[in-house]
């Protein structure tokens, strides 16, 4: 039952269609764009632009988070991308410097989310990490009455 929730999620992300969205102030790196949009076009493009092993979080059903878990590309399931349109869910990129971006998509109540980060080697983009859709740890601590919507 836990397994069709998380399966339809993410195919709801994979058929949705990509729309860029940053966090405020942040310029996205020069290439990053036309690297993402090939990434989710061209499914032997996005197989060489991912670091394999790949560290990562898969989907988890219960309580136990699975230690040094990583991706393996003969089990890789082709991404596609997101479009932020108003509903459940929305995307955020986070440019952490020239050579950095890392992705979320979460629900908008934050109770699931999931990360990508991506990492400039060289001239190339690559898929450095990947969270699988999961439940969020809610933080006490955070008055989410400040965060946007």
């Amino acid at each position: 039952m836990h397994n069709s929730f998380f399966i339809l999620i993410f195919l709801f992300l994979g058929f949705a269609s990509c729309k860029k969205t940053q966090n405020p102030g942040s310029e996205i790196p020069t290439g990053f764009s036309e690297f993402y949009e090939k990434f989710h076009e061209d499914s032997l493009y996005q197989l060489a632009h991912i670091r394999f092993p790949l560290e990562g979080m898969p989907t988890v059903n219960d309580n136990s988070i699975p230690q040094d878990f990583h991706w393996e590309a003969n089990k890789w399931e082709m991404h596609k991308p997101f479009k932020d349109d108003g509903t459940d869910f929305k995307r955020e990129l986070n440019v952490v410097d020239s050579t950095i971006v890392i992705e979320t998509i979460r629900m908008r109540s934050n109770e699931y989310g999931m990360e990508r980060r991506f990492a400039k080697f060289g001239n190339d983009w690559q898929l450095i990490y990947y969270a699988s859709m999961n439940k969020l740890v809610k933080n006490r601590d955070i008055d989410t009455s400040l965060i946007e919507e």
